[in-house]
């Protein structure tokens, strides 16, 4: 049986024995629970309402603490659904009230939350900015997990800036937290940070080796968003070396994934990798404009950059 199965088992177990007590708190604790594991099954509309549902048990008792963690999901529903905006309310909102409840985790979660919507939309020094805040605050309060993630943000802007040797060093900085920490899926996501540098760096099969090594972990917990990201990853790989057969094959799968799973700004990644997989191939014309088109359609509607 997955992780997954007994984690909702699990919470189902806890909902009904919380309703039996008459506990609120138990309640809206396990609704939360059962909303985070419908993230991680790409169940977002069913994940947003039972997160929300939680959010108003929380409030209705004053739990400010629960109410910032909840509010801070929410946002990362918003996140994987492409909504940019929304998702910049809600984790701004969840940073206010850490704040006033002087609580530094949820700032700090917050501002790492705020750093990843602000490099989608194109906003660099302002998600760098984020980011040391994060950093900073984390280190003060020995969060080990927390600094990898404010490390893993760095490291994305010093990619995006050539900055490639800084780049490695705050991922492989990250790595070895997460592995301490025991955090497998974050351990995932660093090693394809570190695949993408290598293809940046011109070691392609060095590049294939950490996304199949990251597919293969998310295969294993069953995060099909994260399959699909790496699917597309492969995709561009095997369209560099000219292999378009599996480059189709893999950016298929990706797109038929995120279709199902809604998650719009990487949809929009897919279809522009399409676009330029149709060109090496000579196809038609109107197909390869098709591509483009949906792609910028999409980004535009999205505040994707």
């Amino acid at each position: 049986m997955s992780d997954s199965v007994n984690s909702l088992t699990a919470f189902n177990e806890s909902l009904a024995l919380a309703k039996q007590l008459g506990d609120p708190r138990g309640e809206a604790d396990a609704i939360s629970g059962i909303g985070l594991n419908n993230i991680d099954q790409g169940d977002f509309i069913s994940a947003t309402s039972l997160i929300d549902q939680a959010r108003t048990i929380y409030e209705g008792l004053g739990v400010r603490e629960q109410v910032s963690r909840t509010i801070s999901n929410l946002g990362i529903v918003a996140y994987y659904r492409g909504d940019m905006a929304q998702a910049q309310i809600l984790f701004q909102d969840a940073l206010v009230i850490g704040d006033e409840i002087n609580n530094p985790v949820r700032v700090a979660g917050s501002l790492i939350n705020l750093g990843s919507v602000a490099l989608v939309r194109g906003k660099r020094v302002e998600a760098h900015d984020y980011w040391e805040q994060s950093l900073t605050v984390m280190r003060q309060i020995g969060d080990q997990r927390g600094i990898a993630k404010s490390l893993h943000g760095l490291g994305s802007i010093a990619r995006d800036q050539g900055e490639l040797a800084a780049a490695r060093n705050y991922y492989q900085e990250g790595l070895v937290l997460f592995k301490r920490a025991g955090n497998v899926s974050s351990q995932g996501q660093l090693i394809n940070e570190l695949g993408g540098l290598s293809f940046m760096e011109g070691d392609f099969s060095g590049s294939r080796r950490a996304f199949e090594q990251n597919l293969e972990i998310r295969r294993a917990i069953n995060d099909r968003r994260e399959v699909a990201i790496i699917l597309n990853a492969l995709g561009n790989l095997r369209l560099f070396a000219s292999n378009y057969t599996e480059a189709d094959a893999y950016l298929k799968e990706s797109l038929n994934i995120l279709q199902e799973l809604g998650a719009q700004a990487e949809i929009a990644q897919v279809l522009c990798d399409f676009g330029f997989l149709r060109l090496a191939r000579d196809v038609e014309a109107d197909l390869i404009s098709k591509s483009f088109c949906d792609c910028l359609a999409l980004a535009q509607s999205h505040e994707i950059v």
